[in-house]
């Protein structure tokens, strides 16, 4: 049963982060703010040198943490709007 829904919640992890890097017309709106630094209107990949990352999350977009610095590694954690998470073994930020 463990093993079901592990693979259940990797499973929507996956789906949330195709949705979430699917092509938009335009950046997000609000303010992204990472480790005390604040981004307006962000889109792309952003990394961090400094762990853990906080991540605090105004825009209207959800914010997707993964463990590579390139933004192309397993995700870490999803920030929906208006969540913030403080993030052990992430390095890219990515927002759409």
């Amino acid at each position: 049963m463990q093993r079901i829904v592990a693979a259940l919640g990797t499973l929507a992890a996956a789906g949330l982060l195709a949705l979430t890097i699917a092509p938009s017309a335009s950046a997000a709106t609000g303010r992204l703010t990472i480790n005390g630094k604040v981004y307006v209107n962000p889109h792309g990949c952003y990394t961090s040198d400094i762990w853990p990352i906080s991540v605090i999350n105004g825009t209207d977009q959800a914010v997707v943490i993964l463990n590579t610095p390139d933004c192309r590694g397993g995700v870490d954690t999803v920030v929906l709007p208006g969540r913030s998470t403080v993030s052990e073994y992430g390095a890219g930020i990515y927002i759409q």
